[in-house]
């Protein structure tokens, strides 16, 4: 009696639910003089039956009559199969298999177990010889002692399902703040990449997304089209935000000096090194090291490169000792690398390296919903810069470059628009009339603005005459203006209104070109 109190005791203490079983299992089974003793329960669904205490996984369905375990299910009562009875049950294979090392003369003892929260009862099967079973058929202390088991596993199973529960509604609400910390940053972010077009949209998500991890980027996209803001971005939003972000363009400096630049030098290292200098690799340790242009990186040290975003491990110029450096590498490129590699101008290896997240800048023709938006930016940050007030731009500006392809993209658009507001009349409003020159520039991609109807340039032999053009340009200009004051009778605000010109634009160009209202 007092092994079974002192073992009973044992499995309260048991919080691990594979012990507890272990337990129970080794201690009927030396009790009782089992040969084994077998754990049958259903699983998730309560559609199968499994064998926890056997090494083959064996199984059986509920609903499969083949097996004596479903008749037991059926009428909730012990059952004993002595072994003359056993052969009954031996189409079962994975019956047969559950008995396979019980000696001769011997049977199985099957118990039902009701646990809380299964429909399909736990089966205790115990494996001895047929007088044994017979005694334990009427033995109160083992099913004592089961009850007890089986209260004890209950408790822990609801113990693990609580913590499950809990930690999938933490994991839960984890997400949820992080997708709402995503959505606020990328709210943030749109301060600094202007424009809703989807590509905008995209990527501003995939920049806070690549930020937020330790991947390598790699930004891609034209020239003009911002991958520095990016690249900023990326470190702003990043966890080495409070770190230093380093940049070099690497097609800015000469070859020979570009190797000391990334990883530094000692004193005498070459002609001209009269003292040690630390590279931009070493000043960029715990921060984020931005390499512009890498698609002009000479081969040889692009390996180089690789050895050190493998490593982390570099050595300066002249030196005999290696240097650590934790950074984040993000690199930007306006050419095709994948064409350069197939070229045999960058490295396979070190392309696939740095691709580790991709992020690819749209050109401004493809997304010219926003080129309202970066204007008024662009007038915004010109105002404050300069302390002045232009507060609008007049919307034949935009009916003007809608057709525009911008092959300087956005840094095309920044500069057109900052030459504008320098122009600006006392109305304070950007008006065609502001870039004077300027557009006429833009003509060999987009429709004249003025409404007359196009010149045919193969019709007139005249232009083959032309040796001056700033003068042939003067002739033409004048001619329009002429013909204009005609029209208007002298006018001059009706004039320049029609050619989208402030008055005092207009006024000058009369001075300048002559011409009399």
């Amino acid at each position: 009696m007092t092994a079974w109190l002192s073992s009973a005791a044992d499995l309260l203490t048991l919080r691990d639910s594979q012990q507890l079983i272990d337990h129970y299992v080794q201690f009927l089974t030396e009790q009782l003089a089992l040969q084994a003793l077998h754990l049958i329960v259903p699983d998730n669904d309560g559609r199968t039956l499994v064998c926890l205490t056997h090494a083959q996984n064996l199984s059986w369905a509920v609903d499969d009559f083949d097996h004596p375990f479903s008749h037991l299910i059926q009428k909730q009562q012990m059952r004993l199969i002595r072994s003359t009875e056993l052969p009954y049950w031996s189409d079962n294979q994975s019956f047969t298999q559950l008995l396979e090392k019980r000696k001769r003369h011997s049977g199985i003892l099957l118990s039902p177990c009701n646990r809380d929260g299964h429909s399909v009862q736990t089966i205790v099967a115990l494996v001895a010889d047929d007088e044994r079973l017979e005694l334990l058929l009427n033995d109160c202390q083992w099913r004592e002692y089961t009850t007890i088991f089986i209260q004890q596993w209950d408790m822990l199973s609801e113990l693990s399902q609580r913590n499950s529960q809990q930690y999938l509604l933490k994991q839960s609400i984890h997400r949820m703040q992080s997708e709402q910390r995503a959505q606020h940053l990328t709210h943030q972010l749109k301060e600094q990449l202007i424009g809703d077009s989807p590509a905008m949209v995209k990527l501003r998500k995939q920049t806070i997304r690549a930020a937020q991890s330790s991947l390598t980027v790699l930004v891609q996209g034209e020239t003009g089209t911002g991958k520095e803001l990016v690249a900023r971005a990326l470190h702003q939003y990043s966890e080495r935000r409070s770190q230093k972000f380093v940049t070099v363009n690497c097609a800015a400096i000469p070859e020979q000096l570009l190797e000391s630049e990334l990883f530094g030098h000692e004193k005498g290292a070459f002609s001209g090194a009269l003292k040690a200098k630390s590279g931009i690799i070493a000043e960029a340790h715990q921060g984020t090291l931005f390499l512009d242009e890498i698609g002009d990186m000479p081969l040889p040290l692009q390996a180089k490169l690789l050895r050190v975003l493998e490593t982390h491990q570099f050595r300066a110029l002249g030196a005999t000792q290696s240097q650590h450096s934790d950074f984040r590498l993000v690199a930007a490129t306006h050419v095709n690398l994948l064409d350069k590699v197939k070229a045999g101008e960058f490295r396979q290896d070190l392309y696939y390296r740095l691709c580790q997240y991709p992020l690819h800048l749209p050109a401004l023709r493809e997304r010219g919903d926003d080129l309202q938006a970066l204007t008024y930016y662009f007038v915004q940050q010109f105002n404050q810069a300069h302390q002045l007030n232009v507060r609008s731009v007049h919307f034949q500006f935009f009916d003007k470059l809608a057709s525009y392809p911008f092959p300087g993209n956005v840094r095309e658009l920044r500069h057109l628009v900052e030459f504008g507001c320098t122009q600006v009349d006392d109305s304070n409003e950007l008006t065609l009339g502001c870039f004077g020159d300027r557009l006429s520039e833009l003509n060999q991609w987009m429709q004249p603005y003025i409404d007359d109807e196009p010149i045919d340039e193969g019709s007139d032999d005249s232009y083959a005459q032309v040796h001056d053009l700033k003068q042939a340009m003067r002739q033409f200009e004048a001619s329009i203006i002429r013909t204009r004051l005609e029209e208007y009778r002298g006018d001059r605000a009706k004039a320049a209104q029609s050619l989208g010109l402030p008055k005092r634009t207009l006024a000058h160009k009369c001075q300048k070109l002559e011409i009399e209202s």
